[in-house]
Protein backbone atom coordinates (compact mmCIF):
# COMPACT_ATOMS: atom_id res chain seq x y z
CA UNK A 1 0.00 0.00 0.00
CA UNK A 2 0.89 3.70 -0.11
CA UNK A 3 0.25 6.66 2.04
CA UNK A 4 -1.48 9.76 0.80
CA UNK A 5 1.68 11.58 1.12
CA UNK A 6 2.92 9.79 -1.69
CA UNK A 7 -0.08 10.25 -3.69
CA UNK A 8 0.34 14.03 -2.89
CA UNK A 9 3.33 14.05 -5.26
CA UNK A 10 1.48 12.86 -8.72
CA UNK A 11 1.53 15.20 -10.94
CA UNK A 12 -2.38 14.94 -10.88
CA UNK A 13 -1.99 16.44 -7.69
CA UNK A 14 0.06 19.50 -8.43
CA UNK A 15 -3.07 21.87 -8.22
CA UNK A 16 -4.82 20.09 -5.21
CA UNK A 17 -4.62 21.43 -1.52
CA UNK A 18 -5.18 19.39 1.98
CA UNK A 19 -8.04 22.00 4.18
CA UNK A 20 -7.92 19.49 6.78
CA UNK A 21 -6.69 16.02 8.40
CA UNK A 22 -2.85 16.79 7.89
CA UNK A 23 -1.87 14.71 10.71
CA UNK A 24 -3.36 11.48 8.65
CA UNK A 25 -1.27 11.93 5.34
CA UNK A 26 0.58 9.17 6.56
CA UNK A 27 -2.28 6.22 6.72
CA UNK A 28 -2.51 3.89 3.66
CA UNK A 29 -4.65 3.90 0.58
CA UNK A 30 -5.18 0.03 -0.81
CA UNK A 31 -7.45 1.30 -3.77
CA UNK A 32 -9.02 4.26 -4.92
CA UNK A 33 -13.21 4.53 -5.14
CA UNK A 34 -15.18 6.61 -6.58
CA UNK A 35 -18.29 7.76 -4.45
CA UNK A 36 -20.93 9.99 -5.03
CA UNK A 37 -24.18 8.32 -3.19
CA UNK A 38 -25.05 9.20 0.68
CA UNK A 39 -25.28 5.72 1.48
CA UNK A 40 -22.61 3.91 1.08
CA UNK A 41 -22.05 1.13 3.87
CA UNK A 42 -22.10 -2.03 1.84
CA UNK A 43 -19.63 -0.12 -0.84
CA UNK A 44 -16.40 0.19 0.52
CA UNK A 45 -14.17 -2.45 2.96
CA UNK A 46 -11.64 0.17 4.44
CA UNK A 47 -8.62 2.00 3.49
CA UNK A 48 -9.84 2.97 0.35
CA UNK A 49 -9.44 6.75 -0.91
CA UNK A 50 -12.34 7.93 -2.13
CA UNK A 51 -13.07 10.59 -5.46
CA UNK A 52 -16.62 12.40 -5.06
CA UNK A 53 -17.63 15.35 -7.46
CA UNK A 54 -19.49 16.44 -4.41
CA UNK A 55 -22.54 15.78 -5.48
CA UNK A 56 -23.66 13.29 -2.24
CA UNK A 57 -22.48 16.37 -0.17
CA UNK A 58 -24.43 19.39 0.33
CA UNK A 59 -23.58 21.56 3.08
CA UNK A 60 -26.56 19.94 5.23
CA UNK A 61 -25.58 16.60 5.06
CA UNK A 62 -21.46 16.98 5.07
CA UNK A 63 -20.56 16.65 8.29
CA UNK A 64 -22.73 12.92 8.19
CA UNK A 65 -21.13 11.52 5.27
CA UNK A 66 -17.37 12.47 6.39
CA UNK A 67 -18.46 10.80 9.76
CA UNK A 68 -19.62 7.38 7.76
CA UNK A 69 -16.82 7.22 5.92
CA UNK A 70 -14.03 7.59 8.87
CA UNK A 71 -16.85 4.81 10.61
CA UNK A 72 -15.87 2.15 7.40
CA UNK A 73 -12.29 3.02 7.85
CA UNK A 74 -12.14 5.16 4.44
CA UNK A 75 -8.25 6.76 4.52
CA UNK A 76 -9.17 10.12 2.83
CA UNK A 77 -11.60 11.84 0.53
CA UNK A 78 -10.72 13.94 -2.03
CA UNK A 79 -13.17 16.39 -4.43
CA UNK A 80 -13.94 19.03 -6.49
CA UNK A 81 -15.15 22.60 -5.32
CA UNK A 82 -17.38 24.68 -7.22
CA UNK A 83 -19.81 22.57 -9.10
CA UNK A 84 -21.56 21.09 -6.09
CA UNK A 85 -20.07 22.48 -3.17
CA UNK A 86 -18.13 25.32 -2.91
CA UNK A 87 -15.93 25.20 0.44
CA UNK A 88 -15.90 22.63 3.54
CA UNK A 89 -18.03 23.30 6.26
CA UNK A 90 -16.17 24.53 9.74
CA UNK A 91 -17.62 21.26 11.44
CA UNK A 92 -16.05 18.90 8.82
CA UNK A 93 -12.59 20.70 9.39
CA UNK A 94 -12.97 20.12 12.74
CA UNK A 95 -14.08 16.52 12.83
CA UNK A 96 -11.62 15.75 10.31
CA UNK A 97 -8.48 17.11 12.37
CA UNK A 98 -10.04 15.54 15.26
CA UNK A 99 -9.76 12.12 13.60
CA UNK A 100 -6.56 12.53 11.68
CA UNK A 101 -8.93 12.42 8.26
CA UNK A 102 -7.51 14.15 5.37
CA UNK A 103 -9.80 16.01 3.02
CA UNK A 104 -8.01 16.59 -0.34
CA UNK A 105 -9.63 19.06 -2.63
CA UNK A 106 -9.54 20.49 -6.34
CA UNK A 107 -10.39 24.29 -7.03
CA UNK A 108 -10.67 23.06 -11.03
CA UNK A 109 -11.60 20.44 -12.82
CA UNK A 110 -9.72 17.05 -13.04
CA UNK A 111 -10.41 13.73 -14.74
CA UNK A 112 -11.60 10.95 -12.45
CA UNK A 113 -10.52 8.69 -14.54
CA UNK A 114 -7.19 9.53 -15.01
CA UNK A 115 -7.22 10.43 -11.02
CA UNK A 116 -7.83 6.19 -10.48
CA UNK A 117 -5.53 5.09 -13.75
CA UNK A 118 -2.44 6.76 -12.25
CA UNK A 119 -3.06 5.93 -8.29
CA UNK A 120 -3.25 2.02 -9.41
CA UNK A 121 -0.45 1.90 -11.83
CA UNK A 122 1.27 3.84 -8.81
CA UNK A 123 -0.37 1.09 -6.20
CA UNK A 124 0.22 -2.09 -8.46
CA UNK A 125 3.99 -0.99 -9.28
CA UNK A 126 4.76 -0.75 -5.62
CA UNK A 127 3.18 -3.89 -5.60
CA UNK A 128 5.18 -5.57 -7.97
CA UNK A 129 8.44 -3.93 -6.78
CA UNK A 130 7.38 -5.46 -2.83
CA UNK A 131 7.27 -9.19 -4.30
CA UNK A 132 10.51 -8.56 -5.75
CA UNK A 133 11.97 -7.38 -2.83
CA UNK A 134 10.12 -10.39 -0.87
CA UNK A 135 11.49 -12.93 -2.99
CA UNK A 136 15.14 -11.05 -2.44
CA UNK A 137 14.50 -10.88 1.35
CA UNK A 138 13.48 -14.93 1.35
CA UNK A 139 16.64 -15.79 -0.31
CA UNK A 140 18.80 -13.51 2.33
CA UNK A 141 16.91 -15.43 5.08
CA UNK A 142 16.95 -19.03 3.47
CA UNK A 143 21.00 -18.18 3.24
CA UNK A 144 21.43 -17.15 6.61
CA UNK A 145 19.89 -20.16 7.79
CA UNK A 146 23.11 -22.07 7.25
CA UNK A 147 25.43 -19.10 8.72
CA UNK A 148 27.22 -19.29 12.11
CA UNK A 149 24.95 -17.30 14.33
CA UNK A 150 22.62 -17.11 11.62
CA UNK A 151 19.53 -16.47 14.27
CA UNK A 152 21.17 -13.24 14.82
CA UNK A 153 21.72 -11.81 11.67
CA UNK A 154 18.40 -12.79 10.62
CA UNK A 155 17.07 -11.03 12.85
CA UNK A 156 19.29 -7.91 12.00
CA UNK A 157 17.99 -8.71 8.29
CA UNK A 158 14.34 -8.66 9.75
CA UNK A 159 15.14 -5.07 11.04
CA UNK A 160 16.79 -3.53 7.79
CA UNK A 161 13.09 -4.31 5.90
CA UNK A 162 10.85 -3.34 8.77
CA UNK A 163 11.78 0.09 10.61
CA UNK A 164 9.60 -0.64 13.95
CA UNK A 165 11.34 -2.17 17.15
CA UNK A 166 11.69 -6.37 16.87
CA UNK A 167 11.52 -8.56 19.63
CA UNK A 168 12.20 -12.80 19.16
CA UNK A 169 11.44 -14.87 21.95
CA UNK A 170 12.12 -18.73 21.35
CA UNK A 171 10.04 -21.23 23.49
CA UNK A 172 13.49 -23.22 24.30
CA UNK A 173 16.34 -22.44 25.65
CA UNK A 174 17.99 -19.82 23.64
CA UNK A 175 18.35 -16.37 24.17
CA UNK A 176 15.80 -13.73 22.83
CA UNK A 177 16.76 -10.78 20.53
CA UNK A 178 15.47 -7.02 20.86
CA UNK A 179 16.48 -4.74 18.39
CA UNK A 180 17.32 -1.80 19.70
CA UNK A 181 18.47 -3.28 23.51
CA UNK A 182 15.13 -3.65 25.75
CA UNK A 183 15.41 -3.52 29.67
CA UNK A 184 15.62 -7.26 30.71
CA UNK A 185 12.64 -6.75 33.00
CA UNK A 186 10.11 -5.64 29.95
CA UNK A 187 11.62 -9.02 28.37
CA UNK A 188 10.65 -11.13 31.35
CA UNK A 189 7.42 -9.44 31.28
CA UNK A 190 6.90 -10.31 27.15
CA UNK A 191 8.31 -14.06 28.12
CA UNK A 192 5.40 -14.71 31.03
CA UNK A 193 2.73 -13.39 28.95
CA UNK A 194 3.99 -15.77 26.11
CA UNK A 195 4.50 -19.08 28.47
CA UNK A 196 0.78 -17.80 29.44
CA UNK A 197 -0.75 -17.77 26.47
CA UNK A 198 0.89 -20.57 24.36
CA UNK A 199 -1.93 -23.03 24.58
CA UNK A 200 -4.28 -21.22 23.66
CA UNK A 201 -3.70 -21.87 19.92
CA UNK A 202 -4.18 -18.38 18.49
CA UNK A 203 -3.43 -16.86 14.78
CA UNK A 204 -1.02 -14.09 14.23
CA UNK A 205 -2.47 -11.14 15.90
CA UNK A 206 -2.06 -8.03 18.31
CA UNK A 207 -1.18 -8.17 21.64
CA UNK A 208 -1.26 -5.27 24.40
CA UNK A 209 1.66 -5.25 26.76
CA UNK A 210 2.28 -2.91 29.34
CA UNK A 211 0.03 -0.49 27.16
CA UNK A 212 2.43 -0.97 24.37
CA UNK A 213 1.00 -2.80 20.90
CA UNK A 214 2.87 -5.76 19.26
CA UNK A 215 2.15 -7.45 16.11
CA UNK A 216 2.80 -11.21 16.70
CA UNK A 217 3.86 -13.82 14.43
CA UNK A 218 4.32 -17.21 15.56
CA UNK A 219 7.46 -19.61 14.93
CA UNK A 220 5.32 -22.98 13.65
CA UNK A 221 7.20 -26.46 12.41
CA UNK A 222 5.48 -29.97 12.98
CA UNK A 223 2.32 -28.85 14.54
CA UNK A 224 4.07 -26.99 17.15
CA UNK A 225 4.76 -23.37 18.05
CA UNK A 226 8.49 -22.63 18.56
CA UNK A 227 8.70 -18.75 19.41
CA UNK A 228 7.07 -15.86 18.33
CA UNK A 229 8.63 -12.59 16.30
CA UNK A 230 7.20 -9.39 17.88
CA UNK A 231 6.71 -6.08 15.69
CA UNK A 232 6.08 -3.16 18.51
CA UNK A 233 3.43 -1.22 16.46
CA UNK A 234 0.20 -0.87 16.20
CA UNK A 235 -0.52 -1.26 12.23
CA UNK A 236 1.29 -3.31 10.37
CA UNK A 237 1.04 -3.48 7.08
CA UNK A 238 0.59 -6.69 4.98
CA UNK A 239 4.24 -6.41 3.31
CA UNK A 240 5.66 -5.99 6.59
CA UNK A 241 3.48 -9.11 7.39
CA UNK A 242 4.81 -11.51 4.67
CA UNK A 243 8.34 -10.57 5.67
CA UNK A 244 7.85 -11.94 9.20
CA UNK A 245 5.92 -14.95 7.77
CA UNK A 246 9.27 -15.28 5.26
CA UNK A 247 11.28 -15.36 8.81
CA UNK A 248 9.53 -17.06 10.78
CA UNK A 249 10.14 -19.66 8.32
CA UNK A 250 13.60 -19.68 7.91
CA UNK A 251 13.78 -19.31 11.76
CA UNK A 252 12.05 -22.67 11.96
CA UNK A 253 13.92 -24.65 10.08
CA UNK A 254 17.06 -23.29 12.19
CA UNK A 255 15.18 -24.62 15.70
CA UNK A 256 14.40 -27.93 14.14
CA UNK A 257 17.95 -28.25 12.36
CA UNK A 258 19.64 -27.58 16.15
CA UNK A 259 16.93 -29.29 17.68
CA UNK A 260 17.29 -32.40 15.36
CA UNK A 261 21.11 -32.71 15.77
CA UNK A 262 20.96 -31.82 19.68
CA UNK A 263 17.86 -34.79 19.51
CA UNK A 264 20.28 -37.35 17.95
CA UNK A 265 23.00 -37.02 20.60
CA UNK A 266 19.96 -37.02 23.39
CA UNK A 267 19.00 -40.53 22.41
CA UNK A 268 22.08 -41.95 22.01
CA UNK A 269 22.45 -41.01 25.82
CA UNK A 270 19.29 -43.03 26.65
CA UNK A 271 20.48 -46.24 25.28
CA UNK A 272 20.21 -47.88 28.58
CA UNK A 273 16.75 -48.02 28.46
CA UNK A 274 17.19 -50.53 25.75
CA UNK A 275 20.05 -52.83 27.78
CA UNK A 276 17.09 -53.15 30.29
CA UNK A 277 14.50 -53.92 27.67
CA UNK A 278 17.29 -57.11 26.41
CA UNK A 279 18.53 -57.88 29.88
CA UNK A 280 22.06 -56.71 29.38
CA UNK A 281 24.19 -55.90 32.36
CA UNK A 282 23.83 -51.93 33.68
CA UNK A 283 24.75 -50.00 36.65
CA UNK A 284 21.16 -49.72 38.10
CA UNK A 285 23.21 -47.05 40.41
CA UNK A 286 24.69 -45.49 37.64
CA UNK A 287 21.39 -45.39 36.24
CA UNK A 288 18.91 -44.14 39.00
CA UNK A 289 22.12 -41.26 39.12
CA UNK A 290 21.31 -40.15 35.20
CA UNK A 291 17.87 -40.18 36.06
CA UNK A 292 17.75 -37.97 39.21
CA UNK A 293 21.08 -35.35 37.52
CA UNK A 294 18.60 -35.07 34.50
CA UNK A 295 15.63 -34.43 37.02
CA UNK A 296 16.52 -33.64 40.11
CA UNK A 297 12.90 -33.42 40.90
CA UNK A 298 12.37 -36.94 40.94
CA UNK A 299 12.03 -39.09 44.10
CA UNK A 300 13.01 -42.65 44.17
CA UNK A 301 11.35 -45.18 44.53
CA UNK A 302 9.11 -43.60 41.22
CA UNK A 303 6.64 -45.47 39.24
CA UNK A 304 7.52 -45.30 35.31
CA UNK A 305 6.16 -46.69 32.43
CA UNK A 306 7.19 -47.94 29.14
CA UNK A 307 5.39 -46.81 26.01
CA UNK A 308 6.29 -47.72 21.96
CA UNK A 309 5.45 -45.59 19.51
CA UNK A 310 4.81 -47.03 15.83
CA UNK A 311 3.77 -46.57 12.81
CA UNK A 312 0.89 -48.31 11.11
CA UNK A 313 1.60 -48.92 7.81
CA UNK A 314 4.99 -48.11 6.93
CA UNK A 315 8.66 -47.36 8.03
CA UNK A 316 8.72 -43.65 8.87
CA UNK A 317 12.16 -41.92 7.59
CA UNK A 318 14.94 -41.54 10.65
CA UNK A 319 14.41 -37.54 10.02
CA UNK A 320 10.42 -38.03 10.75
CA UNK A 321 10.79 -40.00 13.65
CA UNK A 322 13.28 -37.35 15.15
CA UNK A 323 10.36 -34.26 14.05
CA UNK A 324 7.94 -36.50 15.87
CA UNK A 325 10.65 -37.61 19.34
CA UNK A 326 10.47 -33.59 19.40
CA UNK A 327 6.08 -33.13 19.36
CA UNK A 328 6.34 -35.77 22.37
CA UNK A 329 9.18 -34.42 24.15
CA UNK A 330 7.67 -30.76 24.12
CA UNK A 331 3.80 -31.77 24.86
CA UNK A 332 5.50 -33.63 28.13
CA UNK A 333 7.90 -30.52 28.99
CA UNK A 334 5.00 -28.38 28.74
CA UNK A 335 3.63 -30.55 31.68
CA UNK A 336 7.02 -30.86 33.55
CA UNK A 337 6.69 -34.83 33.12
CA UNK A 338 10.06 -36.25 32.99
CA UNK A 339 10.85 -38.70 30.15
CA UNK A 340 13.71 -40.80 28.59
CA UNK A 341 13.61 -41.91 24.82
CA UNK A 342 15.28 -43.64 22.89
CA UNK A 343 14.53 -45.51 19.42
CA UNK A 344 15.00 -49.38 18.07
CA UNK A 345 14.42 -49.40 14.35
CA UNK A 346 11.51 -48.26 13.26
CA UNK A 347 9.80 -47.95 16.71
CA UNK A 348 10.04 -44.86 19.67
CA UNK A 349 10.28 -45.96 22.85
CA UNK A 350 9.59 -44.08 25.88
CA UNK A 351 10.55 -44.13 29.63
CA UNK A 352 7.75 -42.06 31.34
CA UNK A 353 8.05 -41.17 34.64
CA UNK A 354 4.76 -40.57 35.96
CA UNK A 355 5.01 -37.60 38.89
CA UNK A 356 1.37 -36.23 40.20
CA UNK A 357 0.87 -34.34 36.40
CA UNK A 358 1.20 -37.69 34.95
CA UNK A 359 -2.22 -38.99 34.90
CA UNK A 360 -5.18 -40.24 32.94
CA UNK A 361 -6.24 -36.84 31.95
CA UNK A 362 -2.77 -36.07 30.60
CA UNK A 363 -2.51 -38.85 28.76
CA UNK A 364 -6.41 -38.36 26.98
CA UNK A 365 -4.47 -34.87 26.10
CA UNK A 366 -0.91 -36.08 24.85
CA UNK A 367 -2.85 -38.72 22.57
CA UNK A 368 -5.52 -36.38 21.27
CA UNK A 369 -2.76 -33.78 20.37
CA UNK A 370 -1.02 -36.09 18.74
CA UNK A 371 -3.55 -37.72 16.72
CA UNK A 372 -4.82 -33.95 15.71
CA UNK A 373 -1.18 -33.28 14.56
CA UNK A 374 -0.94 -33.35 10.27
CA UNK A 375 1.21 -36.77 9.15
CA UNK A 376 1.01 -38.51 13.04
CA UNK A 377 -2.42 -39.64 13.04
CA UNK A 378 -1.18 -43.22 11.69
CA UNK A 379 0.57 -43.97 14.94
CA UNK A 380 -0.01 -46.73 17.46
CA UNK A 381 0.90 -45.78 21.15
CA UNK A 382 1.42 -48.58 23.22
CA UNK A 383 1.67 -48.07 27.39
CA UNK A 384 2.73 -51.12 29.54
CA UNK A 385 1.47 -51.07 33.41
CA UNK A 386 3.08 -49.16 36.28
CA UNK A 387 6.36 -50.44 37.33
CA UNK A 388 8.89 -49.57 40.37
CA UNK A 389 11.48 -51.69 39.68
CA UNK A 390 14.33 -50.87 36.63
CA UNK A 391 14.99 -55.07 36.16
CA UNK A 392 10.47 -55.18 35.51
CA UNK A 393 11.69 -52.84 32.40
CA UNK A 394 11.98 -56.02 29.96
CA UNK A 395 8.29 -56.77 31.56
CA UNK A 396 7.35 -53.30 30.70
CA UNK A 397 8.67 -53.86 27.28
CA UNK A 398 6.64 -57.20 26.81
CA UNK A 399 3.47 -55.77 27.87
CA UNK A 400 3.59 -52.49 25.37
CA UNK A 401 4.33 -55.57 22.57
CA UNK A 402 0.94 -57.22 23.38
CA UNK A 403 -1.01 -54.19 23.22
CA UNK A 404 0.72 -53.36 19.47
CA UNK A 405 -0.34 -56.80 18.83
CA UNK A 406 -3.76 -56.13 19.76
CA UNK A 407 -3.86 -53.29 17.57
CA UNK A 408 -3.12 -55.11 14.49
CA UNK A 409 -5.99 -56.82 14.99
CA UNK A 410 -8.74 -54.28 15.75
CA UNK A 411 -8.40 -50.62 14.70
CA UNK A 412 -10.41 -49.50 18.04
CA UNK A 413 -8.10 -51.14 20.75
CA UNK A 414 -7.03 -49.81 24.28
CA UNK A 415 -3.61 -47.85 24.37
CA UNK A 416 -3.17 -49.15 28.06
CA UNK A 417 -2.03 -52.53 29.29
CA UNK A 418 -4.55 -52.38 32.05
CA UNK A 419 -7.42 -52.33 30.35
CA UNK A 420 -6.61 -55.17 27.99
CA UNK A 421 -8.83 -57.32 30.06
CA UNK A 422 -9.35 -61.22 29.43
CA UNK A 423 -6.90 -60.10 26.25
CA UNK A 424 -4.04 -60.16 29.00
CA UNK A 425 -4.53 -63.75 29.12
CA UNK A 426 -5.52 -64.35 25.37
CA UNK A 427 -1.96 -62.71 23.96
CA UNK A 428 0.41 -65.24 26.01
CA UNK A 429 -1.00 -67.89 24.80
CA UNK A 430 0.08 -69.89 21.37
CA UNK A 431 -1.88 -70.01 18.69
CA UNK A 432 -2.57 -73.73 18.54
CA UNK A 433 -3.82 -73.48 22.20
CA UNK A 434 -5.99 -71.34 21.58
CA UNK A 435 -7.90 -72.93 18.63
CA UNK A 436 -8.03 -75.82 20.18
CA UNK A 437 -9.68 -73.86 23.30
CA UNK A 438 -12.16 -71.99 20.15
CA UNK A 439 -13.13 -75.33 19.06
CA UNK A 440 -14.18 -77.14 21.92
CA UNK A 441 -15.92 -73.64 22.99
CA UNK A 442 -17.87 -72.96 19.99
CA UNK A 443 -17.76 -76.40 18.23
CA UNK A 444 -20.24 -76.17 15.35
CA UNK A 445 -19.52 -72.75 15.46
CA UNK A 446 -16.33 -72.99 14.64
CA UNK A 447 -16.53 -75.28 10.93
CA UNK A 448 -16.10 -73.65 7.94
CA UNK A 449 -18.92 -74.94 5.98
CA UNK A 450 -21.60 -73.61 8.05
CA UNK A 451 -23.77 -71.51 6.29
CA UNK A 452 -23.69 -67.62 7.28
CA UNK A 453 -21.27 -68.32 10.09
CA UNK A 454 -19.91 -64.76 10.55
CA UNK A 455 -23.30 -63.89 10.48
CA UNK A 456 -24.24 -66.46 13.63
CA UNK A 457 -21.06 -65.44 15.54
CA UNK A 458 -21.77 -61.47 15.34
CA UNK A 459 -25.37 -62.53 16.38
CA UNK A 460 -24.09 -64.83 19.12
CA UNK A 461 -21.44 -62.06 20.07
CA UNK A 462 -24.38 -58.91 20.24
CA UNK A 463 -26.73 -61.26 22.33
CA UNK A 464 -24.45 -62.14 25.14
CA UNK A 465 -23.12 -58.59 24.87
CA UNK A 466 -26.35 -57.61 26.15
CA UNK A 467 -27.00 -60.01 28.64
CA UNK A 468 -29.19 -62.09 26.62
CA UNK A 469 -31.46 -59.79 26.03
CA UNK A 470 -33.72 -60.46 23.03
CA UNK A 471 -35.15 -57.08 22.57
CA UNK A 472 -31.93 -55.48 22.82
CA UNK A 473 -29.99 -57.89 20.61
CA UNK A 474 -33.04 -57.34 18.03
CA UNK A 475 -32.65 -53.64 18.40
CA UNK A 476 -29.41 -53.87 17.86
CA UNK A 477 -29.01 -55.78 15.25
CA UNK A 478 -32.10 -54.05 13.42
CA UNK A 479 -33.47 -57.23 12.79
CA UNK A 480 -37.33 -59.01 13.69
CA UNK A 481 -38.14 -60.64 16.89
CA UNK A 482 -38.52 -63.81 15.02
CA UNK A 483 -35.42 -63.23 12.72
CA UNK A 484 -33.60 -63.61 15.84
CA UNK A 485 -35.30 -66.54 17.37
CA UNK A 486 -34.39 -68.90 14.53
CA UNK A 487 -31.05 -67.44 14.45
CA UNK A 488 -30.50 -68.46 18.36
CA UNK A 489 -32.23 -71.23 18.01
CA UNK A 490 -29.42 -72.95 15.34
CA UNK A 491 -26.61 -71.20 17.40
CA UNK A 492 -27.81 -73.43 20.24
CA UNK A 493 -28.04 -76.39 18.00
CA UNK A 494 -24.40 -75.87 16.70
CA UNK A 495 -23.31 -75.29 20.50
CA UNK A 496 -25.08 -77.93 21.96
CA UNK A 497 -26.11 -76.29 24.88
CA UNK A 498 -28.39 -73.52 26.23
CA UNK A 499 -27.14 -69.96 26.48
CA UNK A 500 -28.64 -68.68 29.96
CA UNK A 501 -28.59 -71.62 31.70
CA UNK A 502 -25.21 -72.29 32.77
CA UNK A 503 -22.95 -69.02 33.40
CA UNK A 504 -19.72 -70.84 33.56
CA UNK A 505 -20.46 -72.25 29.91
CA UNK A 506 -21.73 -68.39 29.17
CA UNK A 507 -18.37 -67.43 29.64
CA UNK A 508 -16.56 -69.92 28.67
CA UNK A 509 -18.01 -68.88 24.89
CA UNK A 510 -17.82 -64.95 25.50
CA UNK A 511 -14.01 -65.91 25.97
CA UNK A 512 -13.79 -67.83 22.98
CA UNK A 513 -15.65 -65.47 20.78
CA UNK A 514 -12.64 -63.02 22.29
CA UNK A 515 -9.55 -65.71 21.29
CA UNK A 516 -11.46 -65.89 18.03
CA UNK A 517 -12.05 -62.35 17.06
CA UNK A 518 -8.01 -62.24 18.03
CA UNK A 519 -7.47 -65.02 15.68
CA UNK A 520 -9.05 -63.64 12.50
Amino acid sequence: MISVQEILTRPLFNTARVVCGEKGLNRSIRWVHILDVPNFESLIHGNELILSTGAGIQNDNALHYVKGLIDQGATALCFELGTHIHSVPTSVVRYADEHQFPIIVFDKVVRFVDLTQDIHAFLIDRHHHQLLELDELSKSFQKLTLHKQGTLKLIKKIKEAIPYPLVYLPLQNEMPYCVPVKPKEDIQFLQQHVERDRDDEFESTYWTFNRETYYVQKIEAMGQTWGYLLIEHSDVTSFEKLVLDRASIALAQMILRRTYNEEKSLLQSNRWILDLMNDRSCNEREILTTIERRFPSVQTPFYYRICKVQHRHSVVENSDQYYMIQRIRSLFEQKAIPIFITILHDTIILFIIESKACNRDFYDFFLSKMSSTEALDTLHFSFSSRKTKLHHVKEASRESELVIQLHHTSFHTPCFYDELGIYQLLLTISNDELDRFIQQQLKGLYVDHVRNREELLATLNVYLQNNCSKQKTAERLNIARQTLYHRLSKIEHLLGCKLNEDCFQRLSIEVALCAYELRS
